[in-house]
């Protein structure tokens, strides 16, 4: 989801800890993608779109906001905290996008489908977790 201009900056365990407590806080709508590596190569292996649940310093909970009741019970991504590393990005305003979705992106008063993004990365594993952010109101 990101381009060649966007570039990821570490954070620490701290900062990405407050920030996703801002996002429980704010209700911010969040699309997690669950990525892993084999022979070199970045597979998506998961994805959910939800809001944070709940959060402390050993995990967070993205759980689903679509469907039934008994669906959103049952679809979440718990995401190990501890023994990560985080980096974080604030994509630029998309000017390359479709004219329809600029179009509707300008009717809801936003200038890119992407607010933010951390990723978590655990260490001496293949596994990353990319929690891309919307935008309020998309």
């Amino acid at each position: 989801m990101t381009d060649s201009r966007e570039h990821f900056i570490e954070i620490t365990a701290q900062e990405a800890l407050d920030l996703l407590r801002k996002w429980y806080e704010e209700e911010r709508t969040i699309t997690c993608s669950i990525t892993a590596t084999a022979d070199n190569k970045p597979f998506q292996v998961g994805y959910t779109t939800g809001a944070i649940k709940t959060i402390s310093s050993n995990s967070v909970i993205i759980g689903g906001i679509w469907g039934t009741p008994e669906m959103k019970a049952a679809t979440h991504v718990e995401i190990p905290l501890s023994h990560a590393s985080y980096k974080f990005v604030e994509p630029e305003a998309e000017a390359g996008l479709d004219h329809d979705i600029m179009e509707a992106l300008a009717d809801v008063g936003v200038d890119r489908h992407i607010d933010s993004c951390l990723r978590v990365g655990l260490e001496r594993s293949c596994i990353v977790y990319d929690l891309w952010v919307l935008p309020e109101g998309l």
